[in-house]
């Protein structure tokens, strides 16, 4: 690959110098947009009593009808299974059990 000669001396054909533009290019490009693509770093806490189990995949429901509503379901640490529910429009947060 990349037309190396034995005679210690290298020639690259077109086509090995345009795959080594476009790859140049492509790895700048990927260098270049990763460092402006960041996860979000923002949490919002619902309950400080609340967490999830290895057997309690973390679920949450959005619904939006009468009342704007995020409906989840946690553990808290007595081992009580809970449904929580923050009301979108106040911010309150009720929990059931």
């Amino acid at each position: 690959m990349f037309g190396i000669d034995f005679k210690g001396r290298s020639f690259l054909s077109n086509v090995e110098l345009s795959f080594l533009r476009n790859f140049s290019i492509i790895v700048y490009f990927i260098s270049t947009v990763s460092g402006f693509i960041h996860a979000q770093n923002r949490t919002n806490t619902l309950r400080s009593d609340g967490a999830w189990c290895w057997f309690s995949d973390p679920r949450a429901i959005y619904y939006k009808g009468e009342k704007e509503q995020i409906y989840f379901g946690y553990i808290n640490s007595v081992g009580d299974v809970l449904l929580g529910v923050k009301d979108i429009e106040t911010g309150a947060v009720h929990e059931f059990v």
